[in-house]
């Protein structure tokens, strides 16, 4: 549970970028990648659209690999999820749904931070355990607004919420960059 939330907040902060020459694609839209990064707790992918900055994206999709996360259920882990951000923020609110075919299992919710910066994110992860290596992975895609709450986002994820839910459902894993392999 710790590292769970050592996680969640990590969501929340702004990170380094290290240039983009690999793309993916979610809904339509191509993200250049922003951020690779790997430490003792887990390994990261950040996509940004091109006109978007790491420091203030509105969109972003991502993949991790959870170390030490090998052979967990992905919906034990996604509703443990939901229920850490519920304990962050208590008015949070989550939807769990499982493929049994796939072994996967994804969750939307809902969250913001409070005062004096102001950010609100919509995500959606996937997850599901790396047929290799057994770890722990999730296949993001997080929609951010800041400052107060426009009726235009809210229109935004009211309206799109359960299209991109399914979209993530059917939705391939991008290729996994390691670190190694990243060139600027």
């Amino acid at each position: 549970m710790k590292k769970l939330l050592i996680f969640l907040l990590l969501i929340f902060t702004s990170s380094k970028s290290f240039g983009a020459n690999y793309t993916a694609s979610f809904d339509q839209k191509t993200y250049n990648l922003a951020l690779v990064s790997e430490d003792e707790l887990y390994a990261i992918n950040e996509y940004i659209p091109p006109d978007q900055k790491l420091e203030s994206w509105k969109n972003m999709i991502a993949v991790y690999i959870y170390h030490n996360q090998k052979n967990v259920s992905p919906k034990e882990f996604a509703n443990n999820f939901g229920n850490l951000t519920k304990q962050i923020n208590p008015e949070a609110n989550f939807e769990v749904i499982e493929n049994n075919e796939k072994n996967e299992a994804v969750i939307d919710l809902f969250t913001w931070t409070n005062e004096p910066s102001l950010i609100r994110e919509f995500n959606i992860f996937k997850f599901k355990n790396d047929p290799v290596t057994g770890e722990l992975m999730s296949y993001q895609y997080a929609f951010r607004g800041y400052g107060k709450l426009t009726d235009e986002y809210a229109n935004e994820i009211k309206n799109n919420r359960i299209r991109l839910r399914n979209l993530m459902l059917a939705a391939e894993f991008p290729k996994f960059i390691k670190k190694s392999e990243f060139k600027n």
